[in-house]
């Protein structure tokens, strides 16, 4: 991702010129079926941020499962990503933004109507949660609606569509 060329200021806000900046990352994921119930998987990221002169890098590991339940159609999951080492810009060094979940899926209707919830913790923030349903009246598209408390962006009442072209 390149921010392109962005105003730069000093710490009374007067114009010191123009600074240029990016993040990049790099990943390999690796998933294993254990069984006909159990999927894990994880990620090995690494990342560059750039601003400026300034250059940090840092290397992340994501974890995650999803296990199918003896209910027809309930598939339980957890993940925890952001594990790893801290990126530091000059003597700022800051750790990668933890994040764990816990969540269920409940297909119905042989599949034509989906429900969710999940539950989020990010590092120094309270537990977030979401809900949401998705349903299928024909193959071709999907209606969805949810509600979240992760963000100020994301909160309140979701809703969507989408288009299955395959």
């Amino acid at each position: 991702l390149d921010y392109g060329k962005i105003e730069g200021r000093d710490l009374t806000g007067f114009p010191t010129g123009t600074v240029r900046g990016y993040d990049q990352m790099l990943g390999f994921t690796l998933a294993y079926r254990r069984n006909k119930d159990l999927g894990v998987g994880m990620t090995m990221k690494a990342m560059r941020e750039r601003l400026d002169d300034n250059k940090a890098k840092a290397v992340g590991f994501d974890f995650g499962m999803i296990q199918q339940t003896r209910v027809p159609g309930l598939f339980l999951g957890a993940a925890v990503q952001n594990l790893g080492s801290r990126i530091k810009f000059i003597q700022q060094a800051d750790p990668l933004p933890f994040t764990a979940r816990l969540g269920a899926a409940w297909h119905l209707f042989e599949w034509r109507l989906q429900l969710g919830v999940d539950a989020l913790k990010r590092r120094d923030s309270y537990i977030e949660y979401n809900i949401g349903m998705e349903y299928r009246p024909i193959k071709l598209m999907a209606l969805r609606a949810g509600y979240s408390t992760e963000n100020d962006l994301d909160k309140g009442i979701t809703a969507g569509f989408g288009i299955d072209i395959s």
